[in-house]
């Protein structure tokens, strides 16, 4: 039987729903910069970035490199923790994987834009300079 009141209740439960998405909203509202490019990110890249940052660090790699030659040694008598750390292993190549997804995704969407951008502007200078062509050779035709 579920108490009425108390952690397990309803209420409660919709409280830090509550709570949490006015966290969430607060977050997305809150503008992320990319401190190299100066790109705004949303909160999601942010976070990607956050997490590649600790993943490419010389720490991170040499306690997972650790963590790995120490499995190797106690699964010569235990093989079953080489069979968990080979799933663990999976389980951050695949996580690793959409974080830097998520990231390389995005600032690709941002560079197709731009892209984009500078394509018309690189179509709009060309009509301009095809037109001052065009009047130049009538000057000239004028003058001759």
């Amino acid at each position: 039987m579920i108490a009425a009141h108390g952690f397990w209740s309803f209420s409660t439960w919709n409280s830090w729903f509550a709570l949490l998405s006015e966290s969430m909203k607060r977050r997305r509202s809150k503008p992320f910069i990319d401190p190299i490019t100066g790109d705004p990110l949303t909160w999601q890249e942010h976070i990607s970035w956050r997490i590649q940052g600790i993943i490419r660090h010389w720490a991170f790699i040499s306690i997972f490199t650790c963590s790995t030659i120490t499995a190797w040694i106690i699964g010569v008598s235990h093989p079953e923790v080489l069979i968990w750390w080979n799933l663990a292993a999976s389980y951050l190549a695949i996580f690793v994987e959409s974080v830097v997804g998520i990231s390389m995704f995005s600032q690709t969407r941002r560079d197709a834009v731009l892209i984009r951008k500078i394509a018309g502007m690189e179509e709009k200078l060309l009509k301009l300079v095809e037109h001052i062509v065009e009047e130049v050779e009538d000057i000239s035709e004028d003058l001759a």
